[in-house]
């Protein structure tokens, strides 16, 4: 996992001393590589402990593979609903925010502290707002080294410090599983006229392209009707589990991995996030084919008709969405290091 890339000299110590006490096996020949488990692990600064670290191994990974897939639900299954962050913590990690804002540079060792504070907040969608300050930290090698902490930086830790004082410190641990979703949002775009999507709940929106998208790519345009879904319908959902369906495999992927190398991917991702974060949402996205996606690609294409018939029993009038909204989404220029940008972030909530 990525973490674990941040200290490789302890993954080194740690791995010794799992294989003397016999706990693990290895090095493995690739010949005999497919006869033996394999898991992915991370590494977590423990909490007052400066200098410490803690080996987490992922034993639900990889997917469909796994040592937890093994297991068989019938006899054995376990759903998280809820985690509560204590008070004293919830009150630290805010401390720490304000603490942070207008630093110009810190050491290597401060940088990782802050990381794993906000590592271990239990806000899964607000790790995207990790992967440049981790990025950063790679930049020097040692602890003591001084770091100049840059626009990516501020811009993820300002994502914190809007996010942290609305939190009341609950979120949600669950994933699908073996459960069914709550909710299922279904959405699609088209290159020409417009995106569209609508809920298991008849609730359905369509969106036409402004002039200033006729050359944006067509990632964003399939990603911005998920987020306008969380941002309209959010409320409602609040402390769902919500399953999205997306006829596009590389939206599946920036979705449910919280990131994507295209900067305007990344910005409505980074909206999506604080929207699931707020109302304690819980989103997985699955990959539909084309064929089965009739009905939202009735919506991009502004074909209502044809949406009602593939549909029936949905609402007749179409969600609003608030004008500030799209300002913040569409036709805005997105800068989360801006005053005027956080403003008007607020006012679209």
């Amino acid at each position: 996992m990525q973490s674990a890339t941040v200290r490789p000299e302890v993954i080194s110590s740690f791995l010794e001393a799992e294989l003397h006490a016999g706990r693990v096996f290895g090095p493995v020949d690739l010949e005999f590589a497919n006869t033996v488990q394999v898991n992915r692990f991370s590494l977590v600064p423990k909490g007052h402990q400066p200098g410490k670290w803690r080996l987490i191994v992922d034993l639900s990974s990889p997917k469909g593979g796994s040592v937890n897939d093994g297991i068989e639900p019938s006899l054995c299954s376990l759903h998280y609903t809820s985690v509560l962050l204590p008070a004293p913590k919830l009150d630290r990690l805010r401390r720490e925010i304000l603490r942070w804002e207008g630093r110009k540079s810190c050491t290597k060792r401060e940088l990782l502290s802050i990381i794993g504070l906000l590592q271990h907040s239990v806000i899964k969608p607000g790790r995207s707002f990790l992967r440049r300050m981790i990025e950063l930290s790679k930049c020097v090698h040692e602890l003591h080294y001084k770091v100049s902490l840059n626009a990516g930086f501020r811009s993820d830790l300002r994502w914190w410090s809007c996010f942290l004082p609305i939190w009341n410190g609950a979120c949600p641990r669950s994933s699908l599983g073996h459960q069914k979703p709550q909710v299922t949002l279904t959405s699609d775009a088209s290159g020409s006229w417009g995106c569209g999507a609508f809920t298991s709940n008849g609730e359905w929106f369509q969106l036409q392209w402004p002039g200033s998208w006729d050359g944006i790519h067509i990632t964003a345009k399939e990603l911005l009707p998920i987020v306008v879904g969380a941002a309209v319908w959010g409320s409602v959902w609040e402390g769902s589990t919500v399953l999205c369906l997306c006829d596009n495999a590389a939206i599946v992927a920036i979705v449910n991995s919280g990131r994507s190398k295209m900067d305007r991917a990344m910005h409505l991702m980074r909206c999506l996030s604080f929207f699931l974060a707020r109302w304690g949402i819980s989103l997985v996205c699955r990959h539909i084919s084309g064929s089965l996606n009739g009905a939202a690609d009735a919506l991009s294409r502004n074909a209502f008709p044809s949406f009602q018939r593939l549909v029936p029993g949905t609402s007749m009038m179409p969600t609003v969405i608030p004008d500030n909204l799209l300002q913040c989404l569409v036709l805005g220029t997105p800068d989360w290091t801006k005053v005027d940008w956080i403003a008007l972030f607020g006012r679209s909530l």
